[in-house]
């Protein structure tokens, strides 16, 4: 066996043993954001049994992603025997999978130019140079990175596929045969099917090609050939391309939208240092020694005009912003690593001549040491970047979500779920559920309202927004789930938005999850300065509206006893804290001079008649001049060691009843707590909301009690701001009993969707109760 092919397989090894070491180390989790839409797709694929036509992520819009690579993929997934859970584990797994391929397509092409000695040199710098480029910002704040440690399936595919493309066009325009023909246009085909910005590359470097040729006679025929394979691979895409012309181009994809003004010392980021001066070296001695020139030379002119196509239209498109053509132009920039690399090892064909005076040793040194100089400081160049070293965004996301995107992928296949836009893009990708948006920064699809979405997200969450807003908007993109976790709060926070008294209504149902007990983990400080940090979460007042968070906590034996530790700011005030439970006010805690500062532990007394197996504790911080932080909270204080994954999942509830109160008292003495809204004197008057699926209910049922002292006429009842109807009471024995009245709902005052349900008490000398309203 030869040197150079023992020294490839070496080669080969190393990058195989790189790539399965990248997965090892992140736990066979992939890395990079777009990662999770290759996911979608090819999971997509494996349970349709079919190219998705529709948006993966929003059914309502047409899809236009290439099908290509992600079809390939579920191929593979099915063969074998890949279960939805080992999907990550498979992607984890791709760049190890493709590495070797694309590495011997590149070394193969490469030997269209250069002895094989220097080919090898060639795909050494490629694959390490493309291992890892610095992140560069785009002109809409996204960060762009490219890798081949990225399992992103399309480029991975086109990898392989284009230096295979580039080495059939070499043969075809030396040897003019159907065959080549054939398998010429068959491989740009599958790259047009496979991922569209290669595709661009293709027949961007043909119709180069084809104008450098009209520079020198003769060629002719070679133009036909050309021409003939672009046609044939148009014509074996066509049902791709036909669907995107009938499509239409996409309002919103991060394709168009991210770019960067890339400079020359982009330029040497993208490329790495070592390489960008090889080839700078390279192209210098060719321009000043008629040895390097003259030893080019020898390499067939269609192959050079090749190299040269591929290069020329890779600059042009990576600077095409200056002509307002935006498509990632990073991407196109960094692609200019492949070209590069056989640029900067052509000059060692001149370099033997010009050491050809010296004896084989002292050339064989010579070749060598240069040699050593590029790998070694290729090597150095990836080693000192910064994102080697950084934990992947997306990495640290899944430690703590798996367990809540395994809910939902058990519990809510095929439905809505609000949450920040990231999040949402990342569980969507993992589950079969639906989001209201994703990031425009990786909306790589056609999506003809996101930023309408995004906006509509932020009002939903808003404290300012009314109530009935946000449910008309939840219903209006038939949200069924809303989740929170950590990456979420932190996208509140930016917006300055919280959720959480909209979760503390009746209308949102805990479901995950479902712990007797929550350690708080958020934020970390050593309070009482004995070296060990304490974990807690901040309520903040002043200029916030972090002042409160619901805690979904179970509660299966029906425990009174609720556990609470917290401390009050010791610069700050003494409070009120409020601690609800469903909606019921069971606790103010307060705090004096002396207990501001301490870890406290309270024991909150609950009535019976409150509590439920899963029970909303809503923790409200009411003073403006006071941060409270909180320890842990729950029914079972055995343990509190564990911090909680921050994770909550809320079932938004469509009601057509509601059971109402925030007050527990026993009014008509029975020995029972009764639940209900206390509605005060002189004009006291509260909204509600109720769905109506059709808007044709007929009847307003209502669960109410009179007290002692009241008259014949107290309460007025609007349905969408039309008073539909008064409560009165005529029997004095009736008084502090709970009664149930209907009322006839006029034709035409229902909607379909939320309607507003209002009580005005206008009896001054009374207060009435409310526990129960139904529409039927």
């Amino acid at each position: 066996m030869k040197k150079e092919n023992y020294a490839i397989i070496l080669l080969l090894v190393i990058i195989l043993s790189i790539q399965l070491a990248i997965p090892i180390s992140n736990n066979f989790l992939p890395i990079g954001w777009d990662t999770y839409f290759h996911i979608k797709y090819s999971s997509t694929i494996i349970e349709t049994a079919k190219i998705p036509k529709m948006n993966p992520y929003f059914p309502e819009f047409v899809h236009g992603y290439t099908p290509g690579a992600h079809a390939s993929v579920a191929v593979i997934s099915i063969i074998g025997g890949v279960e939805q859970l080992q999907i990550l584990q498979l992607f984890s797994l791709l760049p190890a999978i493709f590495a070797i391929p694309i590495v011997l397509a590149f070394y193969s092409l490469a030997l269209k130019y250069v002895k094989p000695k220097y080919a090898l040199l060639a795909a050494f710098l490629y694959y390490f140079s493309s291992l890892m480029h610095s992140t560069i910002i785009a002109t809409n704040g996204a960060a762009l990175e490219n890798s081949l440690t990225y399992p992103y399936v399309a480029a991975l595919v086109s990898f392989v596929l284009f230096p295979v493309l580039i080495s059939s066009i070499i043969e075809c325009s030396e040897q003019q045969s159907i065959r080549n023909l054939a398998v010429s246009s068959a491989i740009l085909a599958v790259i047009t099917l496979s991922y569209h910005i290669t595709a661009v590359v293709s027949y961007g470097l043909l119709l180069t090609y084809l104008g450098i040729s009209f520079f020198k006679h003769g060629n002719g025929k070679l133009r036909r050939s050309i021409l003939l394979v672009m046609l044939l691979g148009i014509v074996i895409s066509s049902p791709y391309i036909l669907h995107i012309v009938f499509s239409g181009l996409p309002a919103e994809t991060s394709a168009i939208k991210t770019y960067a003004t890339l400079s020359i010392q982009d330029y040497i980021r993208l490329l790495h240092l070592p390489l960008f001066g090889a080839s700078i070296f390279s192209l210098l001695l060719l321009l000043f020694s008629s040895k390097v020139r003259s030893s080019i030379l020898t390499i067939p002119a269609n192959r050079l005009m090749i190299l040269a196509s591929w290069t020329i239209f890779l600059i042009v498109m990576s600077q095409a912003y200056l002509f307002g053509i935006f498509l990632v132009n990073d991407r196109f920039a960094w692609y200019l690593i492949a070209p590069t690399s056989i640029i900067a090892v052509l000059c060692f064909l001149g370099l033997e001549k010009h050491i050809a005076n010296l004896d084989q040793i002292g050339r064989q040194k010579i070749l060598h040491a240069i040699q050593c100089l590029l790998i070694i400081g290729t090597i150095f160049s990836i080693a000192l970047l910064p994102e080697i070293r950084q934990p992947d965004d997306s990495k640290n996301f899944l430690s703590g979500e798996l367990e809540g995107i395994s809910w939902l992928r058990e519990n809510a296949n095929g439905l809505t779920i609000a949450t920040s836009p990231k999040t949402g893009f990342l569980i969507s990708s993992l589950s079969h559920v639906y989001t209201v948006a994703i990031p425009p920064t990786i909306a790589d699809y056609y999506i003809e309202n996101l930023e309408h979405r995004i906006s509509d997200l932020k009002v939903i969450f808003n404290i300012s927004t009314p109530l009935n807003e946000s449910l008309q908007l939840i219903a209006n993109y038939n949200i069924k789930y809303i989740y929170i976790g950590k990456e979420v709060d932190d996208w509140f926070k930016i917006y300055d938005l919280n959720p959480y008294q909209l979760l503390s209504k009746p209308y949102c149902k805990p479901v995950f999850p479902l712990k007797p007990l929550i350690k708080e983990g958020t934020d970390t400080y050593d309070f009482d300065g004995d070296g060990v940090p304490e974990t807690f979460q901040t309520f903040n007042w002043n200029g916030t509206k972090r002042s409160s968070k619901v805690y979904i906590l179970t509660n299966p034996f029906f425990s009174t006893n609720l556990t609470f530790c917290g401390l009050f700011d010791s610069k700050g005030a003494h409070g009120p804290i409020r601690i609800s439970v469903n909606g019921v006010l069971v606790k103010e805690i307060v705090a004096n001079e002396e207990e501001r500062g301490k870890w406290l532990t309270y024991q909150i007394e609950v009535p019976k008649e409150v509590l439920k197996e899963i029970n909303k504790v809503l923790v409200e911080n009411m003073d403006p001049y006071n941060n409270f932080y909180l320890d842990y909270i729950g029914f079972d204080s055995s343990d509190a060691t564990q911090p909680d994954s921050g994770t909550q999942i809320f079932e938004v509830q469509y009601l057509s009843s509601l059971n109402i109160g925030s007050n527990a008292f026993d009014m008509d003495s029975d020995g029972t707590l009764d639940i209900f809204d206390n509605f005060t004197e002189n004009g006291g008057h509260k909204e509600y909301f109720l769905y109506s699926s059709c808007g044709n209910e007929t009847t307003l049922t209502i669960h109410h009690l009179f007290p002692e002292t009241s008259t014949t006429n107290q309460v007025e009842v609007y349905v969408n701001n039309m008073l539909v109807g008064n409560l009165t009471l005529i029997e004095e024995t009736l008084k502090m009993k709970w009664l149930t009245h209907a009322i006839t709902i006029p034709e035409g005052t229902l909607k379909k969707g939320w309607n507003t349900i209002k009580f005005v008490n206008t009896d001054k000398n009374n207060n009435w109760y409310l526990s129960f309203i139904q529409l039927a």
